[in-house]
């Protein structure tokens, strides 16, 4: 996970993985709570879904590109 900084004080933890036909883009506030995880496909747009994980357990969650809309699985 990268971090950038947004100014003002906010802090982003932000990932962005390549997927079969697309990307996955996973991010929240630094140290903060719940995951956004945003699956885009190829010719079928984007689906995001909030993910969450023990603490200290990395983020893992799974882009699916080969039914009829993106889905993700935390």
């Amino acid at each position: 996970m990268e971090v950038r900084s947004l100014g003002q004080g906010i802090e982003v933890e932000i990932d962005v993985r390549p997927t079969s036909h697309g990307y996955m883009l996973i991010h929240r506030l630094r140290g903060k709570g719940s995951y956004t995880v945003s699956c885009c496909c190829e010719g079928m747009g984007c689906v995001s879904k909030t993910c969450t994980y023990p603490d200290g357990e990395p983020p893992s969650p799974t882009c699916d590109c080969t039914g009829s809309s993106p889905s993700i699985t935390c």
